[in-house]
């Protein structure tokens, strides 16, 4: 979904909770973790419809790494946000901690797809609105990698000899598991049991394991590659490609020429798809909100 796709959704969410007027000098307190142009984006849409529907909106961004921790400490003493936007995956946290309440205006879910809606419901009850779909992808510096698309591991192979000797092939940030998981899913394993057992074990995860010490050793990827370093890697041209999702984007200059294709095949097993998690991100309403907004 595009950012302008997104912070539509936003505004319509928003343009929901403030369908009573607004009273006293009270303004709605919004928390993100964007950065860059999505935050950029974020901030001017907001702005734009706090001037034309005379609301107040404050938008407080902070640190993706710091982010889980702030709301934690925030939210309990009344400090934290009215609302904040997350991924889904941290919804059953956020429920069993307190963090949320159900989302108050069921108009704001009418017409989502219903796959998305289930990611932001826990036990049967809605706690989000969808603004965004992210998933991984392949992104390639078009002044280091010929126009040819990349459909296999074996192209990104073939990179490494006609690069740099100081130039990696791919970068991505291979120690963590949600990045590893479409190489697992390709060898036809998971992370997770349907019942939400620990399940990275046995034969699949192995393979897993053995491909990523192999491209490791080989200079395919460079070792323990962070989020700060595939950024900067791609950027400075140190690395050809990169696996990311919509959030490095919002962060690479404009003067950078890449594009962005599907993940490639895995050569490594028979040409098997690599298959990413989707991340349904989530506009929710924090346990302490505002009463006269939310009720």
């Amino acid at each position: 979904m595009t950012l302008a796709r997104r912070i539509a959704g936003a505004l319509f969410v928003f343009a929901l909770i403030w369908s009573l007027p607004a009273r006293g000098a009270e303004r709605l307190v919004v928390w993100c973790a964007y950065t860059g142009q999505e935050q950029q984006g974020l901030r001017a849409a907001l702005a734009a419809f706090e001037r034309e529907h005379g609301v107040g909106i404050d938008l407080l961004s902070i640190p993706f790494g710091a982010y889980m921790a702030k709301l934690e400490a925030a939210i309990p003493t009344g400090n934290g946000p009215d609302l904040f936007i997350d991924a889904h995956e941290r919804l059953p946290v956020f429920v069993s901690r307190e963090l949320v309440q159900p989302w108050p205006d069921q108009r704001a879910l009418a017409g989502l797809v219903p796959q998305f809606s289930a990611a932001l419901s826990f036990e049967g009850r809605p706690y989000g609105a969808a603004l965004a779909v992210k998933s991984l992808a392949l992104y390639v510096n078009e002044a280091l990698v010929p126009a040819a698309r990349l459909e296999t591991t074996a192209d990104l192979r073939a990179l490494q000899q006609r690069l740099p000797h100081d130039v990696v092939p791919l970068v991505f940030e291979s120690e963590n598991p949600y990045y590893v998981a479409p190489f697992l899913h390709a060898f036809s394993g998971e992370l997770l049991s349907p019942a939400g057992q620990y399940a990275f074990v046995g034969a699949p995860a192995a393979r897993t394991l053995d491909l990523l010490r192999v491209w490791t050793e080989t200079g395919l990827v460079p070792h323990a590659p962070s989020g700060d370093l595939v950024k900067r890697m791609f950027v400075n041209g140190q690395a050809a490609t990169a696996v990311s999702g919509p959030w490095l984007a919002a962060d690479l200059p404009p003067e950078l020429r890449y594009h962005i294709e599907p993940l490639p095949r895995l050569s490594e097993n028979s040409g098997a798809a690599l298959e990413p998690y989707v991340t349904v991100e989530g506009a929710f309403v924090a346990r302490t909100a505002q009463r006269r907004y939310f009720h």
